[in-house]
């Protein structure tokens, strides 16, 4: 099964807090709803490839770490009928980078402590997913079979 979709859930050190990103959509789709990043994968691109590509494309940020989360997010995308089974990714941002959003999909953003960020989450896998992300790369040091390179 070749995923459709990806979402990167974007961290930050702030003040020795973790920080996460969250995104507003502006536009047709889910205007006005808070999210991370999230994206289509293309024909012949892998799931990490995408997840790299849409982190760039969606913040104009290059991530200093990237994990795969041990974590997919389920749910029906009534616009294809599919039920997708999307990986998640973690993204690192150790050193200074400024966001830079595409404004075509997203007119603002956050970095907002976790449980400010799942009051804002509408869906239960993304905060299901923030959630499994804390737990495994935020309140340890996560498991390095993880860290994509």
């Amino acid at each position: 099964m070749k995923p459709f979709i990806v979402i990167v859930h974007v961290f930050k050190i702030i003040d020795g807090l973790a920080r996460c990103l969250l995104l507003r959509r502006c536009g047709k789709l889910l205007a006005g709803n808070w999210q991370m990043v999230a994206g289509k994968v293309h024909e012949g691109e892998s799931a990490a490839v995408a997840a790299r590509r849409e982190l760039f494309e969606e913040t104009g940020l290059q991530p200093d770490r990237f994990y795969t989360a041990d974590f997919l997010e389920s749910f029906y995308l009534e616009k294809y009928d599919i039920i997708c089974h999307s990986p998640v990714f973690i993204a690192f941002i150790d050193q200074e980078q400024s966001v830079i959003l595409s404004p075509q999909e997203h007119d603002e953003y956050k970095w907002l402590s976790i449980p400010d960020a799942l009051s804002l989450l509408e869906f239960s896998g993304q905060r299901a997913a923030l959630i499994h992300i804390e737990d495994q790369f935020i309140k340890k040091l996560p498991n390095e079979r993880f860290l994509l390179t």
